[in-house]
């Protein structure tokens, strides 16, 4: 164990029920995610420049810990923790993208099956006014046209690009602004 996580263990030991680290490292969860574009933070451990700050919780006694770096929650080798951060960190990736101006395509490799479950389960496919779909549907089309082995109908390309216009780029550029 190299001298940031003996850090890390002694003050996740000394925030926790357990004072065992096993134990203890199983009390916590991944609560928020703040990306700090100046990496002007350290970690818990003391590694600094930290862009993306994460806040752990407690589960038995609610104490939080920030900012915590990625590397250190994958020190925690707990998968449902490290599949939550990832799950965070792709969405911040297509943010990124949407916020630095890139074009994103319908059949982007942003677009994976977990950031599309999430976009799905945050509402980021609610129809306009103007659509005659519904957000299944169009979360539907998203999904069968990016993950099966047919090619994409010429209208389902229409329906997925006018969808990132009207519905991901927006809900991306409000993301890092209210709890999504």
């Amino acid at each position: 164990m190299n001298e940031l996580n003996a850090r890390l263990v002694e003050k996740i030991i000394e925030y926790s029920v357990s004072n065992d680290w096993i134990e203890a490292s199983q009390e916590w969860y991944d609560y928020d995610m703040v990306v700090d574009s100046t990496m002007s933070e350290s970690c818990i451990c003391s590694q600094p420049n930290l862009k993306y700050q994460f806040t752990i919780k407690n589960k038995i006694n609610e104490k939080e810990l920030f900012p915590i770096g990625s590397e250190c929650i994958k020190f925690f080798q707990d998968e449902v923790m490290t599949s939550s951060i990832q799950i965070r960190l792709d969405i911040q990736a297509l943010v990124d993208h949407v916020l630095a101006g890139k074009y994103i395509a319908y059949d982007s490799p942003l677009f994976t099956r977990k950031v599309l479950t999430y976009l799905h389960e945050h509402g980021a496919f609610k129809p306009d006014d103007t659509s005659l779909l519904t957000e299944d549907a169009l979360f539907e089309i998203f999904w069968k046209s990016r993950f099966s082995y047919k090619t994409a109908s010429v209208s389902q390309i229409k329906k997925k690009k006018r969808t990132i216009m009207t519905n991901i780029i927006p809900y991306c550029k409000n993301f890092n602004q209210g709890d999504n």
